[in-house]
């Protein structure tokens, strides 16, 4: 984190807090994981397929939309609340940034068609399958990493608050 005045800038804490907060509520236990599996391995064979885990993907990155969509809405109530009309144009301006966020992920869904390499990733003994026991081992990482490839981004934009050394000395 960048330091001003040896304090941390309150984006580079709000960028973190998401980050962290989404990689939070996105870990799950073993026991977990096994519902996860079995919930997507709608034909019971089991193994997830590339559909099934084309399925799995899509219903993470609507997850993250609907995460992103409630950072969104503290930024916006951060603004209406704030008594600095510096700070309120900055909180709009993250919430618009986050906004081409959820557009970035809304559009990675249309497109996506190969789930190939996702599927090579959670299959650990690579026999080609995806077992539970390879979505146990895998599953953790592969969610992080398909929600770290499109979230973050657009958040790595976000400008840094100019911190007034007036304001910071009364």
């Amino acid at each position: 984190m960048q330091e001003q005045n040896g304090c941390h800038t309150p984006i580079d804490g709000w960028r973190d807090t998401i980050r962290r907060r989404m990689h939070e509520k996105i870990r799950a236990g073993p026991e977990q994981l096994r519902m996860i599996f079995h919930r997507y391995d709608v034909d019971q064979d089991g193994n997830l397929s590339e559909p099934e885990v084309k399925r799995l993907i899509i219903d993470t990155l609507e997850w993250a939309e609907f995460f992103l969509q409630e950072q969104k809405q503290k930024f916006l109530q951060q603004a209406n609340e704030a008594g600095d009309p510096e700070e309120q144009r900055q909180m709009n301006v993250y919430a618009i940034l986050i906004d081409r966020q959820m557009s970035t992920i809304s559009q990675s869904k249309v497109e996506m068609t190969d789930v190939s390499r996702y599927v090579r990733k959670l299959d650990c003994d690579h026999d080609r399958m995806v077992s539970v026991e390879d979505f146990i081992a895998n599953g953790n990482k592969v969610l992080v990493e398909i929600l770290s490839s499109v979230i973050g981004n657009e958040l790595d934009n976000l400008p840094e608050r100019k911190v007034d050394s007036r304001k910071r000395r009364q």
